[in-house]
């Protein structure tokens, strides 16, 4: 699929790291392939558990249902 959001794509490369790959966050992820991707982190790769390397991505993308989000925040802050 191409289009308008591919173009927003960076084409340098960035270090991202993206949590969340349901529906929204496997399509971020196919967006992504040209960065260097970080993750994807989910329940079953916890990001909590590789804290070091998300502190070392320039960005972090979240998609998590809003009850998991607040508590995520404040542990990855």
């Amino acid at each position: 699929m191409s289009g308008i959001m591919d173009s927003a794509v960076p084409k340098t490369s960035l270090k991202i790291a993206l949590i969340g790959t349901g529906k929204t966050g496997s399509h971020v992820k196919r967006l992504l392939q040209t960065q260097e991707l970080v993750g994807p982190f989910n329940r079953d790769h916890d990001p909590l558990e590789h804290f070091h390397e998300i502190q070392k991505t320039d960005a972090v993308i979240v998609f998590v249902p809003a009850e998991g989000n607040a508590e995520l925040m404040k542990k990855l802050a």
